[in-house]
């Protein structure tokens, strides 16, 4: 059973769906208390092999993903609905029983983020973008689109393969740019319209240090390693709050780690360096400001 949550619907609406139709229509009667239905829903995963996707969690794990702010405190802080599904979340994560519960997300929840492991129940996978074949097979159901090998390598690259985006990308191109690659990569432009407007609020949840921290990558220009990201990094912030920036990026998909080095996916890179080299917002200084902090702290 596969169920959307862009909108995402209320819990309490969510678990009398999942129940009505795994009791073949028999259980109506409902508690009001989200807590006693999620355990209604775990004695049908119990009793039942299913399979449940979730998809498009990103929406109601936006807020759970900061690790300033807890689930338990978003319940109160922003929206319930939120803090009620991170704890669905963690609690079908923490029964044992004999179905699965797939969810499709950018970013990770902190809930059961404790509960996972290779060989643990809960699992994480991360899906890597698409080849080039793939997007093109992908793309013929759209029209014809045309382009040299490397156009479309370049096309593919400059979104990480993510099928999601190139879909996107594929209608400009076929509106504007009559099916041309080639026309549309020479206007160097990566990233505009939906696609930008997509990712600002992501940008807005992040904290000064994360700010600073994906921006030093960015300058950086290569994969980087932790202590040498620190050297780069303000003296005013700490390891621990790296660590935490480090973590958080990685939750919400900016950046990727392999072999203990760290990288910026490729369309961050651009959209961050839209900040640094055009100056698009004025407040977007993390690195001075956190600098004139520290200066102001010492000389108070």
């Amino acid at each position: 059973m596969a169920i959307s949550l862009l909108p995402a619907p209320s819990l309490n609406d969510l678990l009398a769906d999942l129940i009505s139709v795994l009791s073949d229509g028999k259980e109506t009667d409902l508690p009001e208390s989200f807590n006693h239905r999620i355990s209604r829903l775990i004695h049908y995963l119990q009793r039942h092999r299913c399979l449940l996707v979730l998809d498009g969690a990103d929406r109601v794990l936006q807020k759970c993903a900061a690790t300033e702010i807890t689930c338990r405190d978003c319940i109160w802080l922003h929206h319930r609905t939120i803090g009620e599904y991170c704890e669905l979340f963690r609690r079908v994560g923490e029964a044992t029983h004999q179905s699965c519960l797939i969810l499709t997300s950018r970013i990770k929840s902190h809930e059961i983020a404790p509960l996972e492991g290779k060989t643990r129940p809960v699992r994480v996978f991360s899906l890597q973008g698409l080849q080039v074949t793939e997007i093109q097979e992908l793309l013929k159901t759209k029209g014809t689109f045309r382009g040299t090998p490397d156009d479309w390598n370049r096309l593919i690259e400059s979104y990480g393969g993510n099928p999601h985006i190139l879909n996107r990308i594929a209608i400009t191109i076929q509106k504007l740019f009559d099916g041309s690659i080639t026309e549309f990569l020479k206007q160097k432009v990566t990233l505009f319209g939906t696609i930008l407007n997509d990712l600002d609020p992501e940008f807005e949840h992040l904290s000064d240090v994360a700010k600073a921290t994906i921006q030093c990558m960015v300058l950086n220009r290569q994969p980087i390693s932790f202590s040498q990201l620190r050297t780069k990094m303000p003296s005013s912030v700490s390891s621990q709050e790296l660590l935490e920036s480090l973590e958080l990026l990685q939750g919400r998909s900016w950046i990727d780690a392999k072999s203990g080095l760290f990288s910026v996916q490729p369309m961050m890179i651009e959209y961050v360096k839209s900040f640094i080299i055009d100056e698009k917002i004025a407040k977007f200084q993390p690195i001075a400001f956190l600098e004139q902090e520290r200066q102001r702290q010492v000389a108070s």
